[in-house]
């Protein structure tokens, strides 16, 4: 699985959908077992947690689907459902990953669903990637300075009334992005170069990279 994380806007409201692709050029409607199989899924969730998730069953949409689909996207699946139904819907999803042999990319702000669920991760901001790598990686040793921002902002034995960290600032107007790094604003590690020229993804290390101008500086954040 690859995990793909984003600060975005979305009007104040979180929207959550199940999506499949093939590399067919022929689409089909969705399979009556696999349909069956999600309704029943989200219907037996949805008794088990009573009104707080009647809308379970509209989380996991069947869209069309080739015979032998490739791949399966996940917008938020998980969110914001408590653990037990979550649980229940990875178990769905990763069901259906091993009985078609496919892919499946999670769309998802929750950190620990990534560092549970996914191999690699993408990590997301304004709309751009700014950091690709296996998950125990870049959880591990970050290399963008957002992505440190998020891992240093979940709590880690944290005690009552201590200090939790955040990133300062928000996130950019998506129709007005700024010259330069999308980051720079909230960014401890912005120089000059960051503001006139945005940096690309570039290597650092055998199967990750990140865009960032400094990315051997980011331990240091």
């Amino acid at each position: 699985m690859i995990g793909a994380l984003e600060e975005v806007v979305r009007g104040g409201q979180s929207s959550a959908a199940t999506r499949f692709f093939s590399a067919g050029a022929g689409v089909s409607s969705c399979p009556r077992s696999l349909i069956s199989r999600m309704k029943n899924a989200s219907t037996a969730t949805t008794a088990a947690n009573g009104i707080a998730q009647t809308k379970t069953v509209d989380r996991l949409d069947a869209m069309p689907v080739a015979p032998n689909p490739r791949g399966l996207v996940a917008d938020e699946p998980t969110t914001p459902l408590d653990v037990t139904v979550q649980a229940q819907i990875m178990a769905l999803l990763k069901s259906l990953r091993s009985e078609y042999d496919m892919a499946v990319v999670l769309i998802t702000h929750d950190l620990a669903l990534v560092a549970e669920e996914a191999d690699r991760v993408a990590v997301m901001y304004a709309g751009s990637i700014v950091e690709t790598g296996s998950v125990a990686e870049v959880f591990a040793d970050p290399r963008h300075p957002y992505t440190k921002g998020l891992l240093n902002s979940v709590p880690v034995n944290a005690e009552r009334g201590a200090h939790l960290k955040s990133i300062g600032g928000a996130p950019p107007d998506l129709h007005s992005i700024p010259k330069g790094c999308v980051y720079q604003a909230r960014c401890p590690l912005a120089s000059d170069v960051c503001r006139s020229t945005r940096p690309t993804l570039q290597p650092t290390g055998a199967k990750r990279k990140s865009a960032c101008h400094f990315p051997e500086e980011v331990t240091n954040v």
